[in-house]
């Protein structure tokens, strides 16, 4: 009998291993989903592969195949690149993206119009129906069979929506940029391409034709992400809209685990060809791909902080692309650092986009100097939005922190008001008549007193946006405003909700985080205003540039993108002054090219590479012990082209009663690092961040 190395959820790279029974070895390949007794307890595994003996005298033997398709070897390829890439287990990768069950409530569509079956086509377009509810309308069980069979009756978990396939018309310089790509696309040839526009020049309108192509002229499917759940949903409604619901799967974290299950089933069935989703999605089972497509590629949502393994989707997008030989097309009005240095060296090849749509011309911007930007308003921004809103256009108010106020002290000790779990100043929240932390989540209520005095908690400044939307209704009582951040949009269903009210312009000013900067397509935004630019230049970062010229650039592109040139007021003081001139002529490229030069003469990425290890502990004293343990064993093997740097603690030192203690590799060659970091040995916990951001 053969033995199975079957891959479970648990922090394991080489599985475990498993008899293939006989009635079974037809029916179990590499990559087979299989269902197994583990510890007494059903589990779904993937099998990784085959041995002809085992360590184990007793083994179990696997109970069933799951799924009649399987997992393609460059899916099996792409998970063990991914382990080894960012320092992770193959269980930890598997966590990524399988399945919990198998079984789901099935519900059904019908694509038929006869009269027979007019009703349950009249109700797919509303919401999926079950089979009881089918039988009781065709009133006929043997009709509703027939129907499956034929396939007038579908399997879906989503209303039906037929395909409307429009001719999508490109401009010259369009036509030119989808042809390179399709070229690579017919000749199943890998290539990087970088297309790059300023917001309104057409970017959408050259991936839409390439889907257009492998839907129509091929067999192939396509990968589409987002950085934001937002613009995934909306973007999904929309090719949905264009391709019919019947091809079309998203994924992100919202889903329902029922959704999840449905979409992983069809995606590894073939009959969803067009995947939309967030960074998780580059997991999905997707059978012969075609073409990835990485939108707002620039986006730091791309890369997963929060737990291991710490992946980048868009770097995984690109290696998913060439384990395929699959084009993949970046996206982006400002490209990160990473692409724009590919594009330089001759990696990735640029298409470039200069029109904008219906030839509007670019935004003009106004720097207002502030120096206590972090506590009013200036007049100026105020005048201006008076103007737009009584011109009857609409206002987009950017700030790039949540909450009312974000900063509080003791008036009698002068002590700041910080968390007693993390070591970050609260939050005033005024929906909620709270002081929150962002990065634990706990509360005090606004009767705190000072912690070492007893003395009374005041304000020291910095406006969130829940103070700026307070402001803001105070000035102008009759405007309709609404607030979009991760507190505002919380509820399922609010950030669709808030994006509908705005696009029907039952809402004239919009306030909101970077959320609002990521590529949705307002027509009636006029006028933008950056406030307290100094809050995104500051942050101890050697990226912090980069993102806050690509949070202007974005921003702008919300403003006048139809027949009206557009304002943008970005409100600077100090720290600013030296990015006058990129910010007033929104260059972005020219900005990105002397930030390369700066980064080159550094050393600093994308010329050399940044590996994080961190470490938490309870005590302080110990968590940088133990990270030096670490640090003086990979300076005895360090390479000639490897940097160690001394650890130090995270600037946001705790955070949940843990310290963080870390310490930063810089290196040229990823197999030099690995082969350092491979050996180490430790008797405690810690976690490996690969291009760190």
């Amino acid at each position: 009998m053969k033995i199975a190395k079957v891959l479970v959820y648990f922090k394991n790279d080489c599985g475990f291993d498993y008899l293939v029974p006989v009635n079974l070895e037809d029916s179990v390949f590499e990559g087979s989903i299989v269902e197994i007794d583990f510890r007494k307890k059903k589990l779904l595994g993937i099998v990784m592969g085959f041995d002809g003996s085992s360590i184990v005298k007793k083994l179990k033997s696997i109970e069933r195949v799951l799924f009649t398709e399987n997992l393609q070897r460059e899916y099996l390829d792409f998970m063990r690149w991914a382990k080894e890439y960012y320092f992770s287990s193959m269980g930890d990768i598997y966590r990524q993206f399988m399945v919990s069950h198998v079984e789901t409530k099935r519900k059904y569509v019908c694509i038929s119009k006869t009269d027979k079956h007019l009703e349950l086509f009249i109700r797919s377009k509303e919401r999926p129906f079950t089979r009881s509810e089918a039988v009781k309308i065709l009133k006929s069980e043997t009709e509703f069979e027939s129907c499956l069979n034929d396939k007038r009756v579908r399997e879906d978990i989503a209303g039906y929506i037929p395909p409307k396939k429009r001719a999508v018309q490109l401009s010259d310089e369009q036509e030119k940029a989808f042809l390179e790509v399709q070229k690579s696309i017919n000749e199943s040839k890998h290539q990087g391409y970088l297309l790059y526009g300023k917001p309104s020049t057409g970017k959408t309108e050259v991936y839409f034709k390439l889907i257009h192509h492998i839907i129509d002229n091929t067999q192939k499917s396509v990968l589409l992400m987002f950085p934001e759940i937002g613009l995934a949903d909306f973007f999904f409604k929309r090719i949905s809209e264009e391709f019919g619901s019947l091809i079309t799967a998203r994924v992100h974290s919202e889903l329902t685990e029922g959704e999840y299950n449905f979409y992983f089933h069809k995606i590894l069935s073939g009959e969803k060809r067009i995947v939309v989703g967030t960074r998780s999605a580059v997991f999905a089972p997707l059978k012969n791909l075609g073409l990835v497509i990485v939108d707002e590629e620039q986006d730091q949502s791309y890369k997963q902080f929060d737990a291991a393994p710490y992946y980048s989707g868009r770097d995984c997008a690109v290696y998913r692309s060439f384990l395929n030989s699959a084009p993949v097309l970046l996206v982006s009005a400002t490209p990160s650092s990473e692409t724009y240095a590919n594009v330089k060296s001759g990696k990735y090849n640029l298409l470039k986009l200069e029109k904008r749509f219906l030839d509007t011309l670019q935004p003009e911007v106004k720097i207002i100097f502030n120096t206590v930007a972090h506590k009013n308003v200036a007049s100026l921004a105020i005048e201006e939005v008076s103007k737009t809103l009584s011109q009857g256009k609409q206002v987009l108010l950017f700030l790039n922190r949540r909450g009312y106020l974000n900063l509080y002290k003791c008036s009698k000790c002068g002590e700041f008001f910080k968390c007693d779990n993390c070591s970050v100043s609260y939050s005033y929240h005024k929906s909620s008549k709270e002081f929150v932390c962002h990065y634990c989540g706990s509360t005090k209520k606004i009767t705190s007193r000072c912690s070492h005095c007893g003395g009374e908690i005041v304000s020291a400044g910095v406006w969130g946006t829940e103070m700026v939307e307070s402001v803001f209704k105070k000035i102008f009582p009759e405007a309709e405003i609404e607030r979009f951040d991760t507190d505002s949009t919380r509820r399922k269903g609010e950030r669709k909700r808030i994006l509908e009210k705005v696009m029907k312009r039952e809402a004239h000013i919009l306030i909101g985080t970077q959320m609002v900067s990521k590529g949705y397509d307002i027509p009636d935004i006029n006028t933008a205003v950056i406030l307290n630019a100094d809050s995104v230049i500051n942050i101890p970062d050697i990226r912090s540039e980069e993102r806050f010229m690509q949070m202007l650039v974005q921003t702008a592109g919300r403003a006048g993108r139809r027949d009206e040139r557009g304002k943008i007021l970005v409100e600077i003081g100090p720290s600013g002054i030296h990015l006058k001139d990129f910010i007033e002529n929104l260059d972005y490229l020219k900005f990105i090219g002397e930030e390369l030069l700066r980064r080159e003469s550094h050393g600093f990425p994308p010329y050399r590479r940044m590996l994080r290890i961190m470490h938490k502990n309870r005590e302080k004293d110990k968590a940088l012990e133990n990270l030096y343990e670490i640090y003086e064993e990979l300076q005895k093997r360090r390479g000639k082209r490897v940097k160690i740097l001394p650890p130090g603690f995270h600037y946001v030192e705790k955070v949940n009663n843990l310290y963080r203690a870390e310490m930063y590799v810089i290196y040229s060659d990823f197999k030099e690092v690995k082969e350092m970091i491979d050996d180490l040995k430790a008797d405690f916990e810690y976690s490996i961040d690969n291009d760190a951001l």
